[in-house]
C-alpha cells in the first residue's frame, strides 16, 4: 500500500484523475501469464499503475475479480478521495452490474462496448425497432459525424454514443461505440482516447522495453539459486547442530526443514551485498560437500 501511495503523491494530480482498467497476458514456455492492472493516468498522458492481480485462468477478468482489484485501489486513493474519478476501459469491462458499482463507487466512467451491446435498448429509446436502430445510426454518423442517445441500466442513465473507426484496418471494428455517465459526445469521445497510455505501457513491458517474458524467466532462475543457497545453509547448520526429529504419524522427521532453517537463519544473516558475499564464500570454501547431500530423505519434511 505504501508504494501505491507514493506513486500517486508523485503523480501531480490536482482536480480529476483518469484510471485506467485493463488486462495483459503473455507466455512462460507454455504457461499462459494473464494480469488484471489499475493506473492512473498522469498530467502529460503517460500511464503508472498502482495495483494489480494475477489472474489463475486465461481469459477475460469476472465482475469479482474486478471489484475486489477495484477495492484495493480505493483504500490507496482514500487520502486523495476529493479528486473526481473517471474510469477508463475497453470492451471486456461492461456488464450492468460492474456500471452500477462504478457509480455506486461514485466514479465516472467511458468504456467502450461491442457494436450489439445494448443496442435493444438504444432502440426503445429512440423508439424503433433493433433492425432500423442500425441503420438510423449509420445515417446518423453521416450526417453528424456521430450518433448519441441515452439509455437506463439499473437505475442509471447513460450516455450512448458511437464514432466512425476512422483508425480502422480490415478485420477491426467498423464504429467505436462507448458508453458513459456524461452527456457530451466531444468530451466522452476526448476521454476515452487518453486510454491508449496503457497500452503503451503494456508495449514497454513486453517486446519494447523490459521484456517481462525474459525477465520472468531471470527471475525464476534467481529464485531457484535462491532455493540452492538456503539448502546449503540448511546443511551447514546441520553440520553444526543437527536438527532435532518429531514423530509424525508412523515416521520420524525432522523438527524443521533444511531449506526452512536455511532460509530463516540467510534471512536474518545477510543484509548487505557484502554479507551476501561473504556468504558465497563460504559456500565456496565448503565444496567438499557432494551435492547428493541436497536430496530429501525418506525423512525429511516433504
Amino acid at each position: 500500500m505504501g508504494i501505491a501511495w507514493l506513486i500517486i503523491s508523485m503523480s501531480g494530480l490536482r482536480t480529476e484523475a483518469f484510471l485506467v482498467m485493463d488486462r495483459t497476458n503473455w507466455k512462460l514456455g507454455g504457461i499462459d501469464i494473464n494480469v488484471l492492472f489499475i493506473g492512473l493516468l498522469l498530467p502529460n498522458g503517460c500511464f503508472v499503475p498502482i495495483v494489480w492481480k494475477p489472474l489463475a485462468k486465461k481469459g477475460n477478468s469476472s465482475t469479482e475479480e474486478r471489484k475486489a482489484l477495484m477495492g484495493r485501489f480505493q483504500k490507496a486513493w482514500r487520502p486523495f478521495n476529493s479528486l473526481k474519478i473517471s474510469v477508463l476501459a475497453d470492451r471486456e469491462f461492461i456488464g450492468a452490474e460492474w456500471f452500477h458499482f462504478l457509480r455506486a463507487c461514485g466514479f465516472s466512467f467511458v468504456i467502450r462496448l461491442r457494436h450489439q451491446d445494448y443496442l435493444g435498448l438504444v432502440a426503445a429509446s429512440i423508439k424503433k425497432t433493433v433492425a432500423k436502430t442500425d441503420g438510423h445510426i449509420r445515417r446518423r454518423l453521416r450526417r453528424d459525424g456521430f450518433f448519441k442517445a441515452s439509455i437506463e441500466i439499473l437505475g442509471y442513465t447513460y450516455t450512448y454514443v458511437v464514432f466512425p473507426n476512422t483508425g480502422s484496418r480490415k478485420g477491426t471494428d467498423e464504429f467505436v461505440v462507448l458508453l458513459s455517465d456524461m452527456a457530451d459526445a466531444a468530451k466522452i469521445s476526448e476521454a476515452y482516447r487518453k486510454r491508449w497510455g496503457i497500452e503503451v505501457f503494456f508495449l514497454h513491458c513486453k517486446t519494447n522495453g523490459f521484456n517481462m517474458e525474459e525477465k520472468v524467466q531471470l527471475l525464476m532462475a534467481l529464485a531457484a539459486v535462491a532455493y540452492v543457497f538456503s539448502l546449503l545453509n540448511g546443511l551447514i547448520k546441520e553440520g553444526v547442530k543437527p536438527i532435532a526429529l518429531k514423530n509424525y504419524r508412523d515416521k520420524k522427521a525432522r523438527s524443521i526443514s533444511l531449506f526452512r532453517l536455511g532460509f530463516d537463519n540467510l534471512k536474518n544473516m545477510l543484509h548487505v551485498l557484502t554479507d551476501l558475499m561473504g556468504f558465497l564464500l563460504e559456500i565456496l570454501a565448503k565444496s567438499h560437500y557432494n551435492p547428493r547431500e541436497l536430496v530429501f530423505s525418506h525423512k525429511s519434511v516433504q
